[in-house]
C-alpha cells in the first residue's frame, strides 16, 4: 500500500542499494514476543563484518548503501539508535523506504518483509546470514529460509562470499516476484491491484 501511494514520489539519488534493517541483533525485543531463546552474537564482529561488506559491495558495483533503519529504532536526528551503522549512510526521513524503493539497484535484507518493497519495483534481493559471529533464533533462520525459497534466491554468508554469487543474484526471476506478489502482497484482481489499502477498505465501508 506504501508503496502504490509513493511509487511516483521518487527521491533521486543515483548508484544505490537499500538495506534495511530488521534491528536484530543489536536489539532483541521480538524475541519475547516469539518465545525463543537469547541470540548469542559477537556484536563488534558481526557488525564490522556486515559493513565491510556493504563497502565491498559499493566498491564492486559503484554505489552507496543506504542503510534504513526499523521504524522501531530510528532516532530523531537522522540516524540510527544501532552505534554500529555509519551514520553517513543512514536514511531515515518519512517514508523514505517506498520513496527509495523504486530507483534503487538493488535490495540487502537479513530476514524482515520489507523485503516486500523490493517484490514491488521488481528488484533484486541479496538475503545474508553470518556464519561466525551471530547464532540466530529459529524463527528467524526459518524466516530467511522461507523468504529465499519464495523469491528463488540463494542466501549470502557475509563471513565467506565471492562477488561473482553476488553478481548472479542481481537478476530477478519474475515468476517468482509475481507469485510472491498475488499470494502475500495483493489480489491478482485490475480493479484492486493498484489501489492502496484505504481505498480497498473506504470502498467496501461504502458498499456496506
Amino acid at each position: 500500500s506504501n508503496f502504490i501511494i509513493f511509487k511516483n514520489n521518487i527521491i533521486k539519488k543515483k548508484n544505490y542499494a537499500i538495506y534495511t534493517d530488521s534491528g536484530g541483533p543489536y536489539f532483541s525485543g521480538d524475541r519475547f514476543l516469539n518465545k525463543t531463546k537469547k541470540n548469542i552474537c559477537d556484536h563488534e564482529n558481526y557488525y564490522g563484518t556486515l559493513n565491510l561488506f556493504f563497502k565491498k559491495l559499493e566498491k564492486a558495483f559503484d554505489i552507496k548503501v543506504l542503510i534504513i533503519p526499523h521504524p522501531k529504532y530510528k532516532s530523531k536526528n537522522n540516524s540510527s539508535l544501532n552505534p554500529f551503522f555509519d551514520k553517513s549512510k543512514v536514511i531515515n526521513f518519512n517514508d523514505a523506504l517506498p520513496k527509495l524503493s523504486k530507483n534503487c539497484s538493488f535490495f540487502i535484507n537479513h530476514s524482515s518483509t520489507s523485503i516486500s518493497f523490493a517484490v514491488a519495483s521488481y528488484k533484486p534481493v541479496i538475503l545474508f546470514y553470518s556464519s561466525k559471529y551471530y547464532t540466530e533464533a529459529p524463527s528467524t533462520k526459518a524466516a530467511r529460509v522461507i523468504l529465499a525459497n519464495n523469491l528463488g534466491i540463494k542466501p549470502v554468508d557475509i563471513c565467506k562470499f565471492k562477488i561473482l554469487e553476488i553478481k548472479k543474484l542481481l537478476k530477478i526471476n519474475k515468476n517468482k516476484y509475481n507469485e510472491y506478489r498475488y499470494n502475500y502482497l495483493t489480489p491478482k484482481n485490475k480493479l484492486v491491484e493498484k489501489m492502496p489499502n484505504y481505498q480497498i477498505i473506504s470502498n467496501l465501508v461504502n458498499n456496506i
